[in-house]
């Protein structure tokens, strides 16, 4: 950080605090708040700017990533640009969101501290209690945008199951794009659309946005347009609203009609727990005529748990035949992660190590240990990784069984939440040779080990990748389903009629 930072930061927040505490008049309240977010927002623009520029693999030259480094730099001098307009609070989430959507990796986000609990600034806990609203819940299913939810008092009609043609005379799609696309989410993922879908139309102050007056639907064959009723309602009430966006697999496994379902919404230590089972039941599985591996809410943490589910159903030799050899330990990989050995890195291994440690977990302590001694060693040695930045695993030598036992057909469910190790998983079972349902998952790159921290002004947080997985591609998804959901995916009745009765007769030979 610049040595003028720190003082910059003490202005900004004393003006702030100023405007909070004194009777100054309404003018000269106003252009003393517009300086000081001003100031705060740049402030950590460049605190943003720097954790990207000083610890994301990306940003050496070496790896060849033209398109990150070109990507940060119009990022960045737009969040410069931006950050001179802005004179709220909601006015600097808007900044900050549209810097970390920029990088178009769902790992890179920012978000309001508020979001997790009330934020305590100048002495005074703050958490917006409010926030405008038309009374109506939008889903993106498929192609259309839908009304799938309202609240009657404020519509005054009943408008679910209508398509959202467009609002305030623009095309739903580039009104959705330049209002959730810019601020909330990454625009050129699929399935970042769904998940942000029910916010198209709700008013959180942001100063960047025109709020529509109307909007054009299509109900059955008629196409009208509807006037839009902006009313200030409870944050929580409309939380409470929402529901499911994605939907939520559970765990265990159980029989559905002649077949099975497996449900993993994580790809935690839970799921352990759930691949035991499925093995227990390994015989019965294998002969059954479907079984459905559900992901939706699954946004990973690991994909081994994945990997060896498909050593149920499949069969070790099967799997390890199409994909290859499991995954040794990392310290004897050919491919092992390489961390870019940063001050910064190193000091986020450090706290980790501290972290895991007093939690008792003494194997992942251990972990971030190593990784924080090969950060050490190449810094020493003036290197900016601490591995290589490619290579190739070795390719297994077997060949696959013809005739591997497994069930008829596997499908696996997926939803809008599926990413990180989720992807992987579904990756895997694809190659195996399964049916992909549901809905499209999101996507990732070789860029991993996220870390994140809280920005200098205690608004906000940003986050970084540290390392690169140098055996997998730049770009990994999103994978799109073979048979696509349109309906609500947190439906599981729904979707277990749609897979027996629709999906699987159209799989059978």
């Amino acid at each position: 950080m610049r040595a003028t930072e720190p003082r910059l930061m003490r202005y900004a927040l004393a003006a702030l605090i100023a405007v909070a505490s004194t009777a100054f008049a309404q003018a000269a309240r106003q252009d003393t708040a517009g300086e000081g977010w001003r100031m705060l927002t740049a402030n950590d623009v460049e605190a943003a700017h720097a954790l990207l520029a000083d610890n994301h693999p990306a940003a050496v030259p070496e790896v060849g990533d033209d398109t990150f480094l070109a990507t940060l730099d119009a990022a960045y001098t737009r969040a410069l640009v931006q950050s001179n307009l802005v004179t709220t609070y909601p006015g600097y989430v808007a900044v900050l969101g549209e810097f970390a959507n920029s990088m178009g990796d769902p790992h890179i986000w920012s978000r309001p501290v508020y979001e997790r609990a009330g934020l305590a600034f100048a002495g005074v806990v703050f958490r917006p209690a409010s926030i405008e609203w038309v009374g109506l819940i939008a889903a993106k299913r498929g192609a259309n945008w839908v009304i799938a939810k309202e609240d009657p008092d404020v519509v005054g009609e009943n408008l679910v199951g209508a398509r959202l043609l467009d609002c305030g005379r623009t095309p739903i799609d580039d009104f959705a794009r330049d209002t959730l696309g810019r601020y909330r989410v990454v625009w050129s993922v699929e399935a970042m659309r769904v998940l942000a879908a029910p916010w198209l139309l709700v008013d959180e102050g942001n100063p960047f946005v025109t709020r529509p007056d109307s909007c054009t639907i299509r109900a059955g064959n008629v196409t009208r347009r509807i006037e839009l009723h902006w009313e200030r309602v409870s944050r929580e009430s409309f939380l409470g609203m929402l529901g499911d966006v994605h939907g939520s697999a559970g765990f265990g496994v159980r029989e559905v009609g002649p077949g099975y379902w497996i449900g993993l919404e994580s790809l935690s230590a839970q799921a352990l727990a759930v691949v035991d089972a499925a093995r227990k039941q390994e015989a019965k599985l294998r002969a059954a005529p479907f079984v459905v591996v559900d992901l939706r809410g699954d946004g990973g943490d690991g994909d081994a748990p994945g990997r060896a589910l498909a050593d149920v159903l499949y069969g070790n030799a099967y799997v390890e035949a199409v994909l290859g050899p499991g995954p040794p330990d990392e310290e004897e990989s050919p491919c092992p992660e390489a961390w870019r050995a940063s001050p910064g890195n190193i000091a986020a291994a450090e706290e980790a190590v501290k972290k895991f440690a007093a939690l008792g977990r003494a194997g992942t302590s251990g972990e971030y240990q190593k990784v924080v001694s090969a950060m050490r060693d190449a810094l020493d040695q003036h290197r900016a990784f601490t591995a290589p930045l490619s290579c190739a695993r070795a390719e297994s030598t077997s060949a696959a069984p013809t005739t591997p036992r497994m069930p008829r057909h596997v499908m696996v469910l997926t939803d809008s939440a599926c990413f990180s190790s989720c992807i992987n998983v579904v990756g895997y079972f694809e190659k195996l040779g399964a049916t992909l349902v549901g809905q499209s998952t999101a996507a990732d790159t070789h860029y991993a080990e996220v870390r994140e921290i809280t920005l200098p002004s205690g608004l906000a947080t940003f986050s970084t990748l540290q390392a690169i997985m140098p055996d997998a591609p730049l770009h990994i998804g999103p994978y799109v389903p073979a048979v696509e959901y349109s309906g609500d995916i947190s439906d599981t009745g729904a979707l277990e009629h749609w897979i027996t009765q629709t999906v699987l007769p159209g799989l059978r030979n």
